[in-house]
């Protein structure tokens, strides 16, 4: 079974390597990241594949999933655009946009989302961390 993290992270400013939200220093080419603006908030979809990360995706302020949208997973069976998640200051929502998505809400609605969250998507299983 697959799960997904959804996590803050800093991007480097000189290199673009995604590092974790409280870093100081660049992981990938060791630049400072302190001047970097920690107001706003980068959340990644990160896809696990048997415990172990098998891809990332940055969450910016709108982000679609599905094969048209920002975030296509490879051999995922997924539509043109399944879901959109916003993020606003630390806060995270997922609007469905299509059937496919498991929750208990109705199309259209826009839910919150917080750690721990569990949706399904597709025939895909993800979690969220924030």
């Amino acid at each position: 079974m697959s799960e997904t993290i959804i996590s803050s992270v800093i991007i480097c400013p000189k290199c673009k390597y995604t590092n974790p939200g409280k870093s100081k220093f660049c992981m990938q080419c060791g630049s400072p990241l302190a001047d970097v603006v920690k107001n706003e908030k980068v959340a990644k979809l990160v896809l696990l594949d048997k415990g172990k990360s098998s891809q990332e995706f940055i969450i910016n302020k709108k982000t679609i999933l599905g094969k048209s949208g920002d975030i296509d997973v490879s051999g995922a069976d997924f539509s043109k655009s399944i879901c959109e998640f916003s993020l606003v200051g630390d806060k995270l929502s997922i609007k469905i946009l299509q059937d496919g998505v498991f929750l208990k809400v109705n199309s259209g609605n826009t839910l919150e989302l917080e750690t721990g969250s569990e949706l399904k998507i597709g025939d895909r299983i993800f979690r969220v961390e924030i």
